[in-house]
């Protein structure tokens, strides 16, 4: 009985660990392959996507005013830009020009000009492309599933685009957190009334 046990936990101990996706010798091919099938699958979604026709509710009748919509955002303080920066991760990207924690280190310095850098992107209403890049893991969803279905996308954007990223969102709750709820919730009662026809 003992030597049956030994015998099970060797066998299972000196067998290889397969590596992820181990058909693929080439990594850069790999690296390749996983990027299409994400392409793919998101042009997939973007086709399957339908207009949503918010119909009037038969109780109430709904419409934005002028004062629901955002036309501009309010521009940052280095003070702002000083408190997302202590706020926000500490993550670095490697696409990042400097580490995070360096930044961080000298952060009176650098809180003016990533201040103007922020402003000037919101502002304008343009984000450089450069801020569009990311560096994408892609992580399983299930540990024993190997196929490109069970991965999913975590990508790490650059300090900046994150930071600026984050401005918006706290910018759009904090001045249109009503018109937000109105909105939610005239979506989730079509959404209801469609489930009951």
């Amino acid at each position: 009985m003992i030597k049956r046990i030994c015998l099970k936990l060797l066998n299972h101990y000196s067998k290889k660990k397969r590596t992820l996706f181990s058909e693929y010798p080439n990594k850069f091919e790999l690296a390749n392959k996983i990027g299409d099938y994400f392409v793919e699958k998101t042009e997939l979604i973007r086709k399957g996507l339908v207009e949503v026709q918010l119909l009037p509710s038969q109780n109430q009748e709904w419409t934005p005013t002028l004062n629901s919509l955002l036309d501009s955002f309010r521009i940052l303080s280095q003070n702002d830009v000083h408190e997302l920066i202590c706020k926000s991760s500490k993550k670095s990207c490697i696409l990042d020009p400097l580490p995070t924690p360096l930044v961080i280190e000298c952060l009176d310095v650098l809180a003016p000009i990533i201040t103007k850098i922020v402003n000037t992107s919101l502002t304008t209403g343009k984000v450089p492309s450069s801020w569009k890049e990311a560096v994408v893991h892609p992580t399983q969803k299930k540990p024993n599933v190997i196929e490109f279905a069970n991965l999913r996308p975590v990508n790490n954007l650059k300090f900046v685009s994150n930071l600026t990223e984050r401005a918006v969102i706290i910018m759009i709750i904090s001045q249109k957190t009503t018109y937000i709820l109105k909105y939610s919730l005239r979506i989730v009662n079509i959404i209801v009334q469609k489930l009951h026809y």
